[in-house]
């Protein structure tokens, strides 16, 4: 993000999720060393769900459509 000012990241985590902790993630986001402006380019989205999200059909629709929507507003118009 120093290098491109211009990148988006979504961080998608599970709240029961051992492999990869939810809370090991916003840790890691919260102790980087940006700006304002950069951390305005990192979005989150979570679900009720552990690490395969997907096998929860609700929770995969719902992965599905914050990932459309993510896409979609880094696309230019």
């Amino acid at each position: 993000m120093i290098k491109n000012p211009y990148m988006k990241i979504l961080v998608m985590e599970g709240y029961y999720d051992l492999a990869t902790p939810f809370t090991a993630a916003n840790w890691t986001m919260d102790h980087l060393d940006l700006s304002a402006q950069s951390r305005q380019n990192i979005s989150y989205a979570t679900y009720g769900s552990g690490h395969m999200v997907y096998v929860d059909r609700g929770e995969h629709d719902k992965m599905k459509k914050d990932l459309v929507e993510f896409m979609e507003k880094c696309l230019p118009r």
